[in-house]
């Protein structure tokens, strides 16, 4: 195989793709600041700074490609016209693209929510995405066939994308910004559980997964989505985790006496077919399930108002409260125990 010359980039397979597990990358130079300041233009620096500057090394992904072939063609198109390799890009192509990036850091839940996201972007997958405008996002988010809900994600994922083309020169300006989805904020009526309809859930955890999941929500005040990421320590019986808010996150939420047998909740599966099921469950009960925090929440009994907050994550307003006043976990479980049922 001919040598490529030095600068004119690379091509190399990549073992954990398998769609498309070929990928070309080109190395481009930049000087540095002692604090990794990046400097483009040096005309303005003494020469103290100058000798403190160092040159390091930048790769840039071109893409991935199902063959050899393929990555080769785009690394030498690249090295004739590099402007129109980078704003050749389609919609579909930034997407993997940034995601390769994203994905890491981000919860199951977010995952599906931009994963469902851009499958409702289809009509745009193979189009250019320097060649997308303003009117043509907008008018496709509020035109597309899709929940109120979906839309405002299809916008939020619209945002981080851009976020991420402009930084690679894909496209001239984030026109993600220049407009919002603005949809009918419909009002939605929480219907706490009855004793009634709790024993029934009892009742069903018997052969239930679902009804199990169902009544540790109802007796911790957990969103659906902090149940399936929260840990259990048996050791100590003591939720750890949240998501949200601040005060949601990384906080404690004592394990009541009467669920302790349900523990751990049943996990084996994606959080999108977890969920499913356990909405489907609650929905023969006519409830969502939202309405287990509600009926946590108008279930209790302690007088203390802010060990509810900390329960359930909700943000402290109150200064003093917020920073002076502390409970021990023996005390949240005294309060989490007040809830009557």
């Amino acid at each position: 195989m001919i040598k490529k010359p030095n600068g004119y980039g690379s091509v190399y397979k990549i073992k954990s793709k398998k769609r498309n597990p070929w990928i070309a990358v080109v190395t481009k130079y930049t000087v540095l600041k002692l604090d990794d300041k990046e400097i483009y233009d040096v005309s303005n620096l003494s020469t103290e700074e100058l000798l403190k500057c160092r040159a390091v090394q930048k790769r840039k992904i071109l893409g991935y490609y199902p063959t050899r072939l393929d990555a080769e063609k785009a690394l030498a198109k690249y090295n004739i016209d590099p402007e129109e390799v980078i704003q050749g890009y389609t919609f579909s192509e930034v997407y993997h693209a940034w995601k390769k990036q994203a994905f890491d850091n981000l919860s199951q839940a977010s995952i599906y929510n931009y994963e469902s996201s851009f499958k409702s972007f289809r009509g745009l997958h193979n189009k250019k995405m320097a060649d997308l405008k303003t009117y043509s996002l907008e008018s496709y988010i509020t035109e597309c066939a899709v929940s109120d809900n979906r839309k405002q994600h299809m916008k939020v994922l619209l945002n981080q994308m851009y976020k991420y083309a402009l930084k690679y020169d894909i496209v001239p300006a984030n026109y993600a910004e220049r407009f919002s989805v603005a949809v009918p904020q419909a009002k939605i009526e929480r219907v706490p559980f009855s004793d009634e309809e709790i024993a029934k859930v009892w009742a069903d955890s018997e052969e239930k997964w679902e009804a199990k999941c169902v009544l540790v929500m109802l007796y911790t005040g957990v969103r659906i989505k902090e149940l399936y990421t929260m840990d259990a320590d048996t050791s100590l019986w003591l939720f750890q985790g949240g998501l949200k808010t601040i005060s949601g996150k990384n906080r404690t939420i004592p394990i009541r006496e009467k669920i302790k047998p349900l523990i751990p909740v049943f996990k084996g599966l994606s959080y999108k077919t977890w969920y499913e099921h356990i909405h489907a469950y609650m929905k023969q009960m006519n409830h969502t399930p939202h309405d287990c925090r509600v009926t946590f929440a108008s279930r209790y009994k302690n007088a203390d108002p802010t060990a509810l907050k900390l329960i359930l994550g909700h943000s402290i307003n109150d200064v003093t409260k917020g920073i002076y006043t502390k409970y021990t976990n023996e005390e949240l479980r005294e309060f989490i125990e007040s809830v009557d049922y």
